[in-house]
């Protein structure tokens, strides 16, 4: 699953799919209870919220 490979906790990624409004990376609803993350959309999310601290 590709909040494995990427650090995210299935909890984090169900809070962002339910939230009103949606939050989180792209997803692919198969049921009620199964989404799937393409891993692609989930770098691309957690890349733009990437935050690196200043040096100064």
């Amino acid at each position: 699953m590709a909040s494995r490979s990427r650090g995210v906790d299935a909890s984090t990624l169900r809070r962002w799919r339910r939230g009103q409004p949606l939050e989180g990376p792209g997803f692919i609803q198969i049921s009620e209870r199964v989404a799937k993350y393409p891993e692609h959309d989930l770098e691309v999310y957690l890349a733009a919220r990437h935050i690196v601290p200043s040096t100064e």
